[in-house]
């Protein structure tokens, strides 16, 4: 019993020792992508293309902090950089577009967490 014990305490450490550096350039690539357009939604008042990004942050990825933070940072940066170049907001139906392929490469980045 006892040897199950320490398994099960040596696997949950293993578990909290994940971070971001466990995954790959690609999959943090595509994390900082949806951050991008996330911030570009935000400026530009595109609601539903924010929740369908974030609704598709954590139903894809894993549940770790790093994770999120490239995405809250992403998001920040690219609002910013709107707002500082004065730049004008993409028309709704490409920039609808290109948050699907966003979503789909997030996807297939993340295939174990898919739901």
């Amino acid at each position: 019993m006892r040897h199950i014990q320490l398994l099960a305490l040596a696997l949950s450490g293993l578990l909290y020792g994940v971070n971001a550096a466990a995954f790959t350039p690609v999959q943090h690539e595509t994390v900082i992508r949806l951050g991008d357009l996330n911030g570009i939604a935000l400026q530009c008042g595109y609601g539903a293309d924010m929740r369908r990004l974030k609704k598709a942050l954590v139903d894809t990825v894993p549940k770790v902090s790093q994770l999120g933070e490239l995405f809250e940072d992403a998001t920040q940066k690219s609002f910013l950089r709107m707002v500082e170049k004065n730049l004008p907001c993409p028309n709704l139906a490409p920039f609808r577009h290109e948050v699907e392929g966003a979503i789909t490469a997030l996807q297939q980045a993340y295939p174990q967490t898919k739901p």
